[in-house]
């Protein structure tokens, strides 16, 4: 998938366990973000960044990153267990 080509939506996984929160994705193989349980809204703030220089050194193309969901909606959405949970970004061309 030509993620910088036109937009696009990229899954990211999310997993909670041991005190840590660990994100990964299919599609950007790159991406191992782990980040420890009190700095949950920090990760999601910075998630996109980390992206985005993802596929500028995969691709050399430059690209905007952004949550689908809002924060709040994001918490919401994370069950209590251990489970990997998928939550998307959208990827656009950058300006």
């Amino acid at each position: 998938m030509d993620l910088a080509s036109s937009m696009q939506i990229v899954t990211v996984l999310h997993r909670h366990e041991d005190g840590f929160h660990t994100f990964t994705s299919p599609e950007i193989p790159g991406l191992y973000m782990v980040v420890t349980s009190d700095d949950l809204q920090g990760a999601y703030r910075d998630l996109p960044r980390a992206l985005e220089k993802l596929i500028f050194a995969d691709s050399g193309k430059r690209v905007r990153v952004e949550p689908a969901q809002t924060y709040d909606a994001y918490l919401k959405s994370r069950p209590d267990s251990h489970l990997a949970v998928t939550h998307h970004y959208q990827i656009s061309k950058a300006a």
